[in-house]
């Protein structure tokens, strides 16, 4: 054991369950190191998004540093253009108009 006087958490067992220097009394994730990465408030653990605040602005499920079409909800991409359905001439066409009509 460690006396009281030498612990750095005294009221804690275990002291630092994640190695972060933070007392699991204090840590408002004690299980995450880091703990809360994008600073969004969400432990990493709980998180689908750890290192993205806002998580996921248009809630289609695809994080933010990975969303092509960020605020486009569910349109996203469908032919695989790069350009993003709700301004793309032919959604459903890569490339969108070879022959120019």
């Amino acid at each position: 054991g460690v006396c009281d006087s030498d612990d750095l958490c005294p009221n804690d067992d275990p002291d630092d369950t994640d190695g972060d220097g933070v007392c699991d009394s204090d840590d408002p994730c004690p299980n995450d190191d880091p703990d809360d990465t994008d600073g969004d408030g969400v432990c990493d653990s709980d998180d689908p998004c750890p290192n993205d605040n806002p998580d996921d602005t248009d809630d289609d499920g695809v994080c933010e540093n990975v969303d092509l079409c960020t605020g486009d909800d569910a349109t996203g991409d469908t032919d695989g253009d790069g350009v993003c359905n709700d301004v793309d001439p032919c959604p459903n066409d890569n490339p969108d108009d070879t022959d120019g009509d």
